[in-house]
C-alpha cells in the first residue's frame, strides 16, 4: 500500500512526490533497535519501485546528551556518507527533515545508541522517482 502524495517536478529529470499530510510516524523508538549497530529499515511498504530518495522528518529527545542517530543508504560502506544526529542539549526537543539515497529493494540503515528515548519518531515525507 503506498500513500498517495503530490507530484512536483525536480531537477536531474527526477519526479519528487510529497506524501501529504502523515499523521503518525512511520517507527518510533519501541520499533527500533538501540545497540550502536546498523540496522534495516524496509520503507517497500511506503515508497514505490524506482525510488531513488526519500525525505526522512526525525523528530527526537532524551536527557543524555550521547544520544544520537545515523541514518544510510543501505550497503554503503561510509557511514559518513549519511546523516548523523545528535541530542546536543539534554532535554530540548530535535527536529530534522534528511535526503536520503534508497537502494533497488527501498531498504535503508540505521544506528542508535542504548539508550532511554523520550520520543523518537521517523517518518517518510516525500521521495523522489525517475521522469
Amino acid at each position: 500500500m503506498f500513500a498517495s502524495g503530490t507530484k512536483a517536478s525536480g531537477g536531474g529529470g527526477d519526479i519528487t512526490v510529497n506524501r501529504g499530510n502523515v499523521t503518525d510516524p512511520d517507527w518510533q523508538s519501541v520499533d527500533l533497535t538501540k545497540d550502536d549497530a546498523y540496522h534495516d529499515l524496509d520503507l517497500s511498504g511506503i515508497v514505490p519501485v524506482g525510488t531513488t530518495f526519500v525525505q526522512i522528518i526525525i523528530q527526537f529527545l532524551g536527557f543524555d546528551t550521547t544520544l544520537y542517530l545515523s541514518l544510510k543508504e543501505k550497503d554503503y560502506i561510509s557511514a559518513e556518507l549519511g546523516h548523523h544526529l545528535s541530542q546536543r542539549v539534554a532535554g530540548t526537543p530535535y527536529m530534522a527533515e534528511v535526503w536520503l539515497g534508497v537502494n533497488a529493494d527501498r531498504v535503508i540503515e540505521y544506528k542508535s545508541k542504548n539508550a532511554v528515548w523520550l520520543d523518537l519518531q521517523i517518518t517518510v515525507a516525500a521521495w523522489k522517482v525517475p521522469a
